[in-house]
Order: C-alpha cells, then sequence, then structure tokens
C-alpha cells in the first residue's frame, strides 16, 4: 500500500478553552455561590444544589462541544473553595457575631460545650469578644482578616486557569499548613482547660476518628460504610499515623490537616497552564 511521503501530519494543538465565555461564566458563579453556602453549613443543601447545577451546565457545554477547561481544575478549586469557606465562615462567626444568639450557640454552647472549652471558658469576657484563649484569638483574627479571605480570592484565580492563581494556592497552602501547626500548639499547650472542661474533652476528638481507628486495630482493616462522611484512604492514614506515633491526639489531627501542604503541588502537577 502506497504511502504519501508528502502529506503533513496536523501538530496544532487543541484550542484552550476560553474561561471567559458565557459558559464558563455562568458556570463558575454557581459553582462559587455554591462553595461558600457549603461552608456556612446551615445553608449547606442549597450550596450542594447550585453545584450541582453548575457543573450540569459545564457538562451539557461540553456535551454540545463546547470547549472547556479540565475538570481536575475545577475540582480542585472547588474543593479548596468549600473548605475555606468553611473556616471563614465559621471563625468570623466567632470574630464578628459572638453577641448574637447564632453566635453564642454554634460555639458557646455548642462547640465550646462539647468539644472545645477554649469557647467556652470565659466566653465574650475579653476586649475582642468571643474565646477568652489570647492564642487560639490571634490566630482566628489572621485567619479571618487575612489567610482566608486570601485563599478564596486565589481559588477564584485558579478556576480562571491564571497564573496568579497557581501561584496563590501554593504559597497560601504553605500558610495554611503553618496555621494547623500553630493551632495544634495552641492546642497543646492549652490542653487541660480546653479539652477537660466539657461535656466530652478528648472524648469528643476521638469521637469523631479515633473510635473507628481502634476498630481498625480489632479487626486489622476498616470496615466500610457508605454513610460515613470519610472514605478508607483517610482512617488508613490515621491508623498509620497512630501506629507510628502512638494513641494520641495529635497522631490524629495531624495527618488531615497536612493535606493543605500539598493540594498547590497537585493543582501544578494536574493542570496545564496558559498566560
Amino acid at each position: 500500500m502506497a504511502i504519501d511521503q508528502h502529506a503533513r501530519i496536523s501538530t496544532t494543538a487543541p484550542a484552550p478553552a476560553d474561561v471567559y465565555d458565557e459558559v464558563h461564566r455562568r458556570g463558575d458563579w454557581l459553582l462559587m455561590l455554591g462553595a461558600m453556602a457549603c461552608g456556612t453549613f446551615l445553608l449547606g443543601p442549597v450550596g450542594l444544589i447550585l453545584i450541582v447545577l453548575g457543573c450540569r451546565h459545564l457538562r451539557r457545554a461540553q456535551t454540545a462541544g463546547v470547549p472547556i477547561r479540565d475538570w481536575r481544575v475545577t475540582i480542585i478549586a472547588l474543593f479548596c473553595l468549600i473548605d475555606a469557606g468553611m473556616n471563614l465562615v465559621g471563625w468570623s462567626v466567632d470574630t464578628f457575631a459572638h453577641d448574637t444568639l447564632l453566635g453564642q450557640t454554634l460555639w458557646m454552647n455548642g462547640y465550646g460545650r462539647i468539644v472545645d472549652a477554649g469557647y467556652y471558658l470565659s466566653y465574650n469576657s475579653r476586649s475582642l469578644g468571643g474565646t477568652a484563649f489570647s492564642g487560639e484569638k490571634a490566630l482566628q483574627l489572621g485567619a479571618v482578616l487575612f489567610l482566608f479571605p486570601m485563599r478564596v480570592a486565589v481559588c477564584w484565580g485558579f478556576l480562571k486557569m491564571k497564573r496568579w492563581g497557581l501561584q496563590g494556592m501554593i504559597i497560601t497552602s504553605w500558610m495554611y499548613a503553618y496555621l494547623w501547626l500553630m493551632y495544634l500548639i495552641n492546642l497543646g499547650m492549652d490542653f487541660n482547660p480546653r479539652l477537660t472542661h466539657n461535656l466530652y474533652g478528648m472524648l469528643g476528638w476521638w469521637g469523631i476518628n479515633g473510635w473507628f481507628v481502634d476498630q481498625m486495630v480489632k479487626s486489622g482493616f476498616y470496615r466500610y460504610d457508605p454513610t460515613n462522611y470519610h472514605g478508607p484512604l483517610h482512617f488508613y492514614v490515621l491508623f498509620l499515623s497512630q501506629t507510628l506515633f502512638g494513641r494520641n491526639l495529635w497522631a490524629l489531627r495531624m495527618p488531615t490537616k497536612r493535606r493543605s501542604c500539598f493540594r498547590g503541588y497537585l493543582a501544578f502537577l494536574c493542570c496545564e497552564w496558559r498566560k
């Protein structure tokens, strides 16, 4: 069979998606509003609906032949937006709305009395209101006024496939890791008042993850439960951490916070960028 030696092979790359067209604008606003609504907890169901509508909108456009950005970019940005929204809204309530019924119900009579007495003991007794623990308040103000607004902004830039969005994701991931390291140090130094002067204290933390890890120690494996928020990988990582560092709070808390260090690098490895 004859082969045309003069035939040209097309090496033109497919045209990149225009993330500023009408399709992406509408879908991205739905995703953004949905992620921030999920961060409020109370509006979580509404946020989930908005996220589904945004993904459905982009999926329909892709099926119709419209070039859209890589789904990995959308998923990573959405995950980081929800995480930033949860921390921003939660700590903002204690920072700015600590005198309201919602603030005192959520923090003092809820989280503070059940798990962390740092948000219960002498609550609203200091000049800035909210938690009376100085180290916790300092971290809270830095996070609410600086880190998490910055995180939300760079997530939006990342969603729009801007280079500064990627760079900002990497920077804020390291800042996030530093924040949680300081949080763990604060929690450890104030262990006695914060985790013993409430309803459950240490048992409250163990009740989140420790019970499942203890069952893995007994049975040797994690029995999958579709109703559990976390999947098997989460508990196997905690199981490894507890095996290496012993049965304590730090072994359970540190792995769940270290994930922030790698989000920016995960985005860098998975995504292609255009100027």
